[in-house]
């Protein structure tokens, strides 16, 4: 099990992950008028679109939750949390084959480009979960202290997204229609997640369903850390954190698996 550990943790190459990840983050807004402020405005003109649509078009509510800002700050969170994982998965199937001379380097650990795009990723969501906090404060008066706990929604979210970030890099190389496809999962997904709505207003019935959903959890547990200062259930929450890195070990399997044949492919 020795080799799975640079994918878990690495550790070992955190100077070359850093340099990838700068460099990405960078990139992004490289001759860009506003640079690193899109990093604010984006998802502030997302949170003012969506509530616009869901709160004063449709006339959404969130359960007892009757005011406007409520309604935001709750599908602001989801949002984010969506965003992150949207943000790794759409990208991952050609995260490969857009690097083909990385590929061709014998020793170069090609599992970090996944931690690389993960790393912007958690930059973006960091600053909209800055921008969450500072809404509350405002909003409410007191801050919610318990914001401060997310990373235990956001590691374990993090390997979800690894474990499902390799699998999707590792298919994108030899079946070049998987960034389309998950494209289309992705769409729906954002509406099969309780981001617009609260799980508890489904039917139960469907409940039942969308807890498939593995997003649904973290997504509902972050809600009720932040909003209701509820902790999660211990054992559940376990559950969820031993799926994650259930998950993050078989993509870093298949990765693992496959890797050999993308310079060939490439």
């Amino acid at each position: 099990m020795n080799w799975l550990t640079p994918y878990l943790w690495p550790h070992a190459q955190r100077a070359l992950l850093s340099q990838f990840a700068l460099r990405d983050l960078q990139s992004r807004f490289r001759q860009s008028f506003l640079g690193l402020a899109w990093l604010i405005l984006i998802p502030l003109l997302t949170l003012a679109v969506y509530t616009l649509v869901f709160r004063f078009i449709f006339e959404s509510r969130w359960g007892q939750e009757s005011s406007t800002m409520g309604f935001a700050f709750r599908l602001f969170l989801g949002l984010a949390l969506f965003n992150l994982v949207s943000e790794c998965l759409m990208r991952a199937p050609r995260i490969i084959s857009e690097q083909p001379n990385l590929v061709k380097k014998v020793r170069f650990p090609l599992a970090i480009l996944i931690w690389s795009q993960l790393l912007v990723a958690l930059v973006q969501c960091a600053v909209a979960l800055l921008l969450l906090f500072i809404g509350l404060w405002w909003d409410l008066g007191t801050p919610p202290w318990t914001i401060l706990a997310m990373p235990l929604i956001l590691i374990p979210l993090m390997y979800l997204i690894l474990g499902l970030s390799w699998a999707l890099a590792a298919i994108g190389v030899y079946i070049r229609d998987t960034q389309q496809i998950i494209g289309l999962l992705l769409s729906l997904l954002l509406f099969l997640s309780p981001i617009f709505y609260p799980l508890a207003a489904l039917p139960s019935n469907w409940q039942a369903w969308m807890q498939l959903n593995l997003l649904t959890y973290w997504i509902e547990t972050a809600r009720q850390l932040v909003f209701t200062q509820v902790w999660p259930d211990w054992g559940v929450y376990l559950l969820m954190c031993a799926m994650s890195l259930g998950i993050a070990a078989f993509g870093a399997l298949v990765f693992e698996k496959t890797r050999e044949g993308f310079a060939d492919v490439l």
